[in-house]
């Protein structure tokens, strides 16, 4: 799928530490990661993954300025929460993780 999307966009997949694929899209867009359930779990300790696809979209990653406002904003929702993010389980988010990350 990472070789695929590659292909589309006319852009390097990149190998990740943990085994994940990155395509980059660009200098102000968000990239394309690809990883199996097993890596998708260590990237997210703690979020309950029940109700995920097999395949496809399962993460959204967004950047914040302020990840205090940010954390009490979600509020209750939050599954995960520390210092530098925010997560939503799927069952919460619409069947997403949903990821807020300081900038």
């Amino acid at each position: 799928a990472a070789a695929h999307m590659g292909r589309l966009i006319d852009r390097p997949v990149e190998r990740q530490p943990d085994g994940a694929y990155r395509v980059q899209t660009g200098s102000t867009r968000g990239d394309f990661v690809f990883l199996d359930r097993a890596t998708l779990a260590k990237r997210h300790p703690g979020v309950p993954l029940d109700g995920l696809p097999e395949e496809g979209g399962v993460t959204l990653a967004l950047s914040v300025g302020d990840i205090s406002l940010a954390a009490l904003t979600i509020g209750s929702k939050a599954c995960v929460a520390s210092a530098d993010a925010v997560k939503v389980a799927p069952a919460e988010a619409n069947g997403v993780i949903l990821e807020l990350c300081s900038r």
